[in-house]
Formats: C-alpha cells, sequence, structure tokens
C-alpha cells in the first residue's frame, strides 16, 4: 500500500532518477532506495544496484510515487530514462552505455549538488563542472560505493565526507571527449563510429592480452573505471602512449618467451561462462581461449575446415556446448594437441596444402583429410606445429582422394560442386544432362543435383578416352 511521504521535493535539472529517490529518501528518514520502496509500498525491484530500470518497473514507480508524491509523476521523462539512439547498439563490444554502478563527482556532492544522470553512462570518466575523476570505489577505504543516501556526504563504509577527500589531479577533458559528452538533455552530435571505437578501446585495455573478446550486454563494475575510460581515450588519441603489443599471440606459439605484464587486466570484462572454465578469474589460461573462427585463423585453414576438425571428439575443447559459436578453446592445448602428429618425414612425401585443387575434383576437403589425420584413418603427419600443411605420401594421397570421390559418388552431388569438377560452368552440366551423359538425382524435384553414379560413370568414360 503506498504512503504519502512527509518531505516531496521535485527532481532537478539534469538529476538521475537514483539521485533523486536517493533524496526523497534522506529526506523522509530513510537509508537506501530498497527502504524508500518498502515504504512506498513498490514490489523490490530486481536491478541489482538501480543502474538500469526495466519498462516494467518504471511503470510501477510512477504509480506509487504518484500516490506518494500527491503529484503526477513520470520517471521516463527524466534525461536517465528517455531512449537516446547512441544508449544502445547491439553490435558494440560494449551494448549498453548505461552503468548500473553508482559514480560520483566528490566535489558537486560536497558543494550539494544533485547526482547529474551523465555519470551512469560508462564512457564518461570525469565530471563536467570540476573535471573531476568520478568516483565508483572510495578513495580511502576502497569499498565499492552503494545506493544509500550516505553517498550524498561521503562513504557508506569508512564515514570519510567527500569534502575531506584528497583528490589527484584532473586533467581537463581532450576535444574528443568533449565531443562525446552528451548535453544535460542527452543530446550527442557525433559518428557512431566514434562510440564503437571508444567501446573497443575500453576492452582493448580491460584484457589488453586476450586472444578473444566477447560483446557485454552492459558495463561491468571493476574499481576505478574512470582509469580505465581515461587510458581507452588515451589509446585512441595516443596510440604510441597506449598501444599494447601483440605479446600474447607470441607467448601461445613460443611459450618458452617470458610475458610481462604492462596493464591491469580486468576479470569482469570476460563472460562468466569463461571464468568458470578456469580456477581463477586471473587464470592466464583465459588469454589463449579462442572461438572457432580464431581458430581457424591461427592454425592456418579455412573456416568451413576448422568446423569439420573440431567436430572430432578428441579435438580439446574447454567448454562442452555442441553450439559452434559457443565453443571454446584453449590455443596452447591446441598446440599441444597438434605435436602428437607433427613428425619428421622422408624426403619423398609430398606437402598438401588446403589450395590444392584435386580437393574440389575429388568432391572433397582439405578439411576432409585433416580429419582422417588426427583420427588415425590416413597415414599422414602434419608438415608444423599448426594445420596449415600435411605431408602424405604421394601414392597413400591419391588412394585418399579415388576413395572420397568414390565414397561422395553414392550420393547426389550438386550441380556446381559438379561443374567445379570438370570444369564446366552450371549451364554446361545442365547441357550434359540433356545429353544422357549425365542425369538429375531421382526424387530431385528442383534439379539442383546430379546422380552420383552417373558422374562417376562419365568421369571414368573421360579418363579412358
Amino acid at each position: 500500500m503506498s504512503i504519502v511521504l512527509g518531505k516531496r521535493p521535485f527532481a532537478a535539472i539534469g538529476e538521475s532518477l537514483n539521485g533523486y529517490l536517493l533524496r526523497l529518501a534522506k529526506c523522509n528518514g530513510l537509508v537506501s532506495i530498497y527502504e524508500l520502496l518498502d515504504a512506498i509500498g513498490m514490489t523490490k525491484a530486481k536491478c541489482r544496484r538501480f543502474g538500469i530500470w526495466s519498462d516494467n518497473e518504471l511503470h510501477d514507480l510512477n504509480t506509487v510515487l504518484t500516490v506518494s508524491l500527491e503529484r503526477l509523476f513520470d520517471a521516463t521523462k527524466m534525461p536517465c530514462q528517455q531512449y537516446y539512439p547512441w544508449i544502445y547498439k547491439e553490435h558494440r563490444m560494449l551494448q549498453d552505455l548505461r552503468v548500473d554502478f553508482p559514480r560520483v563527482c566528490p566535489n558537486c556532492l560536497a558543494e550539494g549538488n544533485p547526482i547529474d544522470w551523465r555519470w551512469g553512462l560508462g564512457h564518461i570518466a570525469q565530471c563536467e563542472k570540476h573535471v573531476t575523476h568520478l568516483l565508483d570505489t572510495c578513495p580511502h577505504c576502497t569499498a565499492p560505493l552503494q545506493w544509500e543516501k550516505s553517498i550524498l556526504q561521503g562513504c557508506h563504509q569508512c564515514g570519510v565526507k567527500w569534502k575531506d577527500v584528497a583528490l589527484y589531479d584532473a586533467c581537463e577533458l581532450s576535444d574528443f571527449e568533449q565531443a562525446l559528452y552528451p548535453t544535460i538533455q542527452g543530446l550527442l552530435d557525433i559518428e557512431m563510429d566514434q562510440l564503437t571505437s571508444l567501446c573497443l578501446a575500453m576492452f582493448k585495455i580491460a584484457r589488453p592480452y586476450d586472444l578473444m573478446r566477447q560483446t557485454l550486454q552492459r558495463i561491468p563494475y571493476s574499481r576505478n573505471h574512470n582509469e580505465l575510460v581515461k587510458q581507452a581515450y588515451g589509446l585512441l588519441e595516443n596510440k604510441n602512449r597506449y598501444e599494447v603489443s601483440d605479446i600474447q599471440r607470441d607467448s601461445v606459439y613460443r611459450p618458452d618467451k617470458q610475458m610481462v605484464i604492462e596493464f591491469n587486466e580486468r576479470p569482469e570484462y570476460v563472460r562468466k561462462a569463461r571464468l568458470k572454465l578456469v580456477d581463477s578469474p586471473y587464470a592466464p589460461a583465459l588469454r589463449e581461449h579462442v572461438n572457432h573462427e580464431l581458430l581457424s585463423t591461427a592454425l592456418g585453414i579455412s573456416k568451413s575446415d576448422i568446423l569439420k576438425v573440431i567436430s572430432i571428439s578428441e579435438f580439446p575443447q574447454e567448454n562442452s556446448t555442441s553450439v559452434i559459436r559457443d565453443k571454446i578453446f584453449n590455443l596452447h592445448t591446441v598446440n599441444t594437441y597438434l605435436k602428437n602428429f607433427h613428425f619428421a618425414t622422408d624426403t619423398g612425401f609430398l606437402v598438401v596444402v588446403c589450395t590444392d585443387k584435386r580437393f574440389i575434383k575429388h568432391l572433397t576437403s582439405y578439411g576432409d583429410l585433416v580429419v582422417d589425420v588426427l583420427t588415425a584413418k590416413v597415414k599422414a603427419v602434419l608438415s608444423s606445429v599448426s594445420l596449415a600443411s600435411i605431408s602424405i605420401d604421394p601414392v597413400e594421397f591419391e588412394s585418399w582422394l579415388k576413395a572420397k570421390l568414390l565414397k561422395a559418388c553414392q550420393s547426389p552431388v550438386g550441380i556446381t560442386k559438379v561443374a567445379k569438377l570438370i570444369g564446366k560452368n552450371n549451364d554446361d552440366v545442365r547441357m550434359l544432362i540433356k545429353k544422357s551423359e549425365l542425369h538429375y538425382a531421382a526424387w530431385d524435384r528442383n534439379l539442383y543435383t546430379v546422380d552420383g553414379q552417373s558422374l562417376m560413370s562419365y568421369l571414368n568414360h573421360c579418363h579412358s578416352h
């Protein structure tokens, strides 16, 4: 049941919703947003720290506050709850720019100013008025700030007051930072690519040695977020100052090389599913995680071939999912596994690569050969500790190709594959079918496939002549 609050101040211009609710709580002798919501009869919100409210939660909040304030209240009219096209982008590394943890300018709060809604934007590092670094952690006791009324005066944990906090000097906002700082009304006149680049830079600073970076829906809490943002701006404005070398990739291929950590890695920027695969959130193995696309690049084979390789039950995979896009591999573990198939070969062995046209001529692929090598179905070895080439006896290779062709011709074959095999185009294949030199596959109403047996007969006829 909603109650009427004794003190009912209005929201200030540009004040965040959370800041306003904290002022309401403080004015009425309550400690936190949770206590305020409970007092006015609102169902407990699901937001972890009230940084991002759902539409249903805003509707419930509007309903109870309209009664408790004895005037119409609409949180959706506040700048922090407006829809801005730059706030959320699905294909950005950090999709939602709003954070769900409190960030404050101690100078503003010491002066009695309200909490600016823009402090809740993850790409902002400083207060526009004082150019003070925004705090998410108490500089005195290092406790993360909480959405409690004490945040308006100081730290809830140690009790230090913002007016007594000694802050290190903050530099003026650069032109780039000013361009990405929205107005109090939420206007931002920039290209979306600029924000996309900044989010990628933030990710690179947070996880500088990772081979794989996965998008995050929200910006996670990590201590001193402002430092991360400032370094990201620096990376884009002065690459020589913050540029991260490709040292991690070198360390994967040369494990004996010593790695020097130059950046503080933030495990919060790793998805929880990946963190469960390692013993510690700071485990070096996180840097070596790759998906199937990165794995194909590292091993020197095509994406279509890598899909066949990772289907082998013996192939080392970090997680147990069968969904291709979610599979995670440890590149160091994969390299160790592949070393078992790398041996010295006789001088008479043939080196086969993925671009060998004989694969097309025999309706197979380089990936099929790799699979048969790794499963010991064909006698061959890897030419290097990768999958870029295979050393195989020429006679063994020819025998393998013929076997693959015979097996493929036991089923219908697509017209495009047939055209590539015989060195013609699709229309030429259809002309051969009209001449009865080839036949459409039975039950193929769309006429897209060729009968495999007729193709085998055609090839034998061509070879005999």
